[in-house]
């Protein structure tokens, strides 16, 4: 998913992970990570992240995983009240399609 936000001047890709199946400490993860865009083609620099973390007993599920992980990303990264916005703008407008794993 792209964001792009004009008053830094700045893009962002953000992607998730998931993997049901794996456990660490006997939870279940989901990894969101945000990478802004360089000035040189191509390059990409990780400004940050946040994981979701599912117990045994409960129900996964991946959509409550992006958002718990996109969530502490944006928590971790500082951005101001409007630029979250316009990460949960694009992320309920997002092609769901385009970044199933």
């Amino acid at each position: 998913m792209k964001v792009n936000l004009y008053g830094r001047n700045a893009t962002y890709d953000v992607y998730w992970k998931h993997d049901p199946n794996s456990y660490y400490d006997g939870k279940r993860l989901t990894v969101c990570n945000i990478n802004q865009y360089t000035s040189e083609k191509g390059k990409m620099i990780e400004v940050g992240g946040g994981c979701a973390q599912c117990s045994r007993s409960d129900q996964y599920c991946k959509e409550t995983g992006r958002k718990v992980s996109l969530a502490k990303a944006l928590k971790a990264i500082k951005f101001t009240r409007d630029e979250r916005t316009e990460f949960w703008k694009a992320y309920f407008t997002r092609d769901a399609k385009a970044i199933s794993t």
